[in-house]
C-alpha cells in the first residue's frame, strides 16, 4: 500500500490581526502498512492552545505507532483512545505550572485522528473539523463536526466526561482518498444543508495526486499553503486553515 499526500497549515487573518499564534497543527506519518493523520485545532480563547495542539499531534502519533508495533489496528477501540486522552490531560496538568496556570482549559484543543491501512481504518474525533473519505467512489464524511453545548462552540480534549465526547469508528472498506481539515475550512468544503462533502471542492485536489510517488509531495504542499493564504480563501474564513489530501496508489 503506497500513499501520496500533501498538506498545509496556515494562520488565519484574525490571528494575524490580533497578533495571536497559529493554533492549528497537523502531523502525518507513514508507518509500516499504515498512514497516520492527526490534526488539532487549539481553542481561540485558550491561552496556550498553540502549545497543546502541537503536543497533542505528536502524542497521538507516538501512541498509534507504539500500538501498531504489537497489535492489529482494528484491536484499537474507544476505551484505548479514552485512556490516551486521560494520560494527555495528566501531562497538561504537570506542565501547566510552567505556564503559570492551574486550569488545563488554557490548553483546550480539538483532535482528529485517522489511521488507514489497506482494508481497514480507525477514525476518532473530538470537536469540529471533518474527515472526508472516498470509498467505492462515494465521497462521504466519517463524522459530522461536533457542536458544543452552546452555539458556535465545540468539544475539546481537555473537557470533563471525555468518554461522552469521543466519536470513534472502525471501517473495513477500501479507502482510496482521504482529506482531513479543521473548522476554518468547513464553510468551503462542506454542504451544510445536506450534511455531506462539497464534491467540487475536493475533486481537483485529489486529482493532483494521481500518479504522484509515495510520501509527501512538497511541491503540492507549498502550492496548497499559497492557496490557503490567497485572497479567495481569506475572504471566506478568518480562522486558521489546515488540510491534508491523501490518495492510495497501486
Amino acid at each position: 500500500m503506497c500513499w501520496s499526500y500533501y498538506a498545509a497549515s496556515e494562520k488565519g487573518y484574525a490571528h494575524i490581526k490580533n497578533g495571536k499564534p497559529k493554533q492549528d497543527y497537523i502531523l502525518t506519518e507513514i508507518f509500516n502498512q499504515s498512514i497516520i493523520f492527526v490534526i488539532a485545532d487549539g481553542a481561540g480563547t485558550a491561552n496556550y492552545s498553540d502549545i497543546s495542539s502541537n503536543l497533542l499531534c505528536h502524542f497521538f502519533v507516538k501512541k498509534v505507532k507504539q500500538w501498531l508495533k504489537t497489535n492489529e489496528l482494528d484491536s484499537l477501540d474507544k476505551c484505548d483512545i479514552e485512556q490516551w486522552i486521560k494520560i494527555f490531560q495528566k501531562i497538561l496538568m504537570r506542565i501547566n505550572r510552567y505556564y503559570n496556570t492551574d486550569d488545563i482549559r488554557d490548553f483546550a484543543s480539538t483532535m482528529i485522528l485517522a489511521v488507514v491501512e489497506d482494508s481497514k481504518a480507525v477514525f476518532c474525533q473530538i470537536g469540529d473539523g471533518c474527515i472526508v473519505i472516498n470509498s467505492n467512489n462515494n465521497l462521504q464524511c466519517v463524522f459530522w463536526p461536533q457542536n458544543g453545548e452552546y452555539i458556535n462552540t465545540t468539544n475539546f480534549v481537555t473537557d470533563k466526561n471525555i468518554s461522552q465526547k469521543i466519536m470513534f469508528k472502525i471501517l473495513y472498506n477500501n479507502i482510496t482518498e482521504i482529506s482531513i481539515f479543521t473548522d476554518g475550512l468547513e464553510s468551503i468544503a462542506l454542504n451544510f444543508s445536506k450534511k455531506e462533502p462539497h464534491v467540487p471542492f475536493f475533486t481537483p485536489f485529489f486529482n493532483l495526486l494521481k500518479n504522484c510517488p509515495p510520501g509527501e509531495n512538497k511541491e503540492l504542499s507549498d502550492a496548497l499553503a499559497e492557496f490557503l493564504n490567497s485572497e479567495l480563501i481569506c475572504k471566506k474564513t478568518y480562522d486558521d486553515k489546515t488540510i491534508v489530501f491523501g490518495i492510495k496508489g497501486a
